[in-house]
């Protein structure tokens, strides 16, 4: 397995077969190019499979034209199902492009995984507003930096402290799923405090960042399918920001 297309580590990395993977025609799969196409990460579709002889992907767009794959070319395929998190090394065995552009890939020897804890947990940087539950005061709306995201809870950094442990907020902030941005603004309550590690920029006098935990409160299932979809998303997107 080459250095430039090798699948990202993680201490709780485990073997797994193509059939744990529960792959479906229409699944959207990630695809780290080779490095002559810069290691790109794009995505494709899959079109069907042949046990232990081939994977049929969409071929994946780049800057909205068909990546320019060759045959022997290695990638990197990562997906995620559930709670788990695939990678596998393959090369492409047959480039077509009748009745549609697809792929061939060669079918996986070695699958690496690893299982993403039950709520994951992904960095993020969302400027959110603050308030104290029921308030209507104007001045005790603040403005933070959410710094990390679940569908259970948000870490939030504030340039000083603001709130106490066990007091009730409501947060609000908006996101982008699927190219579409939505306003969030959920009830929560403050678990923890503590100082950031990293000093706050603004501050002449170098005084740390406050980060404050929050956990969801009353969430309702509509937002909560928002949030995993989003963290989902991410975690497929942007494998290393996973926490």
């Amino acid at each position: 397995m080459s250095s430039d297309t090798q699948p990202d580590a993680s201490e709780h990395e485990l073997k797994f077969t193509f059939p744990d993977m529960r792959l479906r025609v229409g699944d959207r799969v990630q695809l780290q190019l080779p490095s002559s196409l810069g290691d790109e990460r794009v995505f494709s579709k899959v079109v069907g499979y042949l046990d232990n002889v081939s994977l049929l992907v969409s071929t994946p767009l780049t800057n909205g034209y068909r990546a320019l794959l060759r045959e022997n070319d290695k990638i990197v395929v990562r997906v995620f199902s559930s709670q788990k998190a695939f990678a596998f090394d393959c090369y492409v065995i047959k480039v077509n492009s009748v009745p549609f552009s697809y792929l061939h890939l060669s079918y996986p020897e070695k699958i690496q995984g690893s299982v993403v804890r039950k709520d994951p947990r992904i960095k993020v940087r969302i400027i959110a507003s603050v308030k104290k539950a029921g308030s209507t005061d104007p001045d005790e709306k603040f403005s933070v930096v959410v710094t990390n995201l679940s569908a259970a809870g948000a870490l939030i950094t504030t340039p000083r402290p603001l709130f106490e442990k066990n007091q009730q907020l409501l947060l609000s902030f908006q996101i982008k799923l699927h190219h579409v941005d939505m306003l969030m603004t959920i009830n929560c309550i403050v678990r923890n405090i503590s100082e950031d590690e990293h000093k706050n920029p603004n501050d002449p006098h170098g005084a740390p960042t406050i980060n404050h935990g929050l956990q969801f409160i009353d969430v309702e299932p509509n937002s909560t399918i928002l949030l995993q979809s989003l963290i989902y998303q991410q975690m497929i997107e942007q494998p290393q920001t996973v926490i």
